[in-house]
């Protein structure tokens, strides 16, 4: 069930028309899917065990604030209409505001679910996400995880339940860093052109660097060999971390100890501590001390 205030948009999807530029949207409205667009609030809520809110919440640069105001509309309308329905926010919001909506609704099952689609690819990403994150660790938001890779035609999707702030954080920071790496590559870009380099293999060559990748690292210590008795046992050095384990490994607090146990060291920088163990020493710290 698709509901929009906009009539003009209803009318085309009913007509089996995209309102957006965004091919398998196109593709799939020609398809016999079972699906209603309506601007009827009363009959798009009703019954619903999910209601996912995706309005727009554009940022305000006077008040330095997002324009939330869309998002309680629609939940307001939720609890007069399906208030048993869990309410999961897809539109970007300020870190904190799930929370914070929460207790101003008297309502717990509100969940942030980040999105993270490109422009015109909107269902295609949704096909084939690159990670699927709840901002809630209930059964509901299990459930919903659920539905969404049922919908999707990737299989092994990654899937993250954390607290809603933290979730509202990864869409933040996920954001900045996207813009970091666009204003890298413009940069790159302008070098290329300047110089007249091409820049795709640039790009390309940059991008194949090994050292970001984790199987690339784990394959390289794979191939040196270490015990496999009971499958390869991960210990950790940390003479300052009092438990006796973190993220089910052991810890060792005492180096002579820890470099008698360990058959490979895998190192993120060489140390004057490690000159005995030369051998055992996985690293990619290229220049050392210097």
């Amino acid at each position: 069930m698709a509901l929009d205030i906009n009539e003009d948009r209803i009318s085309l999807l009913q007509n089996r028309k995209s309102p957006i530029q965004d091919k398998e949207i196109e593709e799939f409205l020609q398809m016999n899917l079972d699906v209603s667009f309506t601007t009827d609030k009363e009959f798009a809520y009703k019954n619903s065990d999910f209601v996912i809110i995706a309005t727009p919440t554009d940022y305000n640069t006077e008040t330095n604030y997002f324009d939330t105001s869309s998002i309680e509309s629609v939940i307001s309308d939720v609890l007069k209409f399906a208030p048993n329905s869990t309410i999961i926010i897809k539109s970007t919001v300020p870190v904190g505001y799930t929370e914070k909506i929460r207790i101003m609704f008297g309502k717990e099952n509100i969940i942030f679910s980040p999105e993270f689609l490109r422009e015109g690819k909107a269902l295609f990403d949704n096909l084939y996400p690159s990670r699927i994150i709840l901002g809630s660790k209930t059964e509901k938001a299990k459930e919903f995880a659920e539905l969404l890779k049922n919908g999707a035609k990737k299989e092994n999707i990654e899937t993250l339940f954390t607290g809603s702030t933290e979730a509202e954080a990864i869409k933040l920071f996920s954001n900045t860093y996207l813009a970091m790496r666009v204003a890298y590559f413009n940069e790159l870009d302008s070098y290329a052109i300047s110089h007249s380099l091409d820049t795709k293999e640039i790009i390309q060559g940059v991008g194949l660097d090994p050292r970001t990748r984790k199987d690339f690292i784990a394959d390289e210590v794979l191939a040196k060999n270490p015990i496999k008795d009971k499958g390869i046992e991960v210990i950790i050095f940390e003479p300052k971390l009092k438990d006796e384990t973190f993220f089910n490994s052991k810890v060792v607090n005492n180096l002579e100890v820890f470099k008698k146990q360990s058959d490979i060291i895998i190192a993120n920088r060489i140390s004057k501590d490690l000159e005995d163990m030369k051998e055992k020493v996985f690293t990619r710290d290229i220049f050392g001390d210097s």
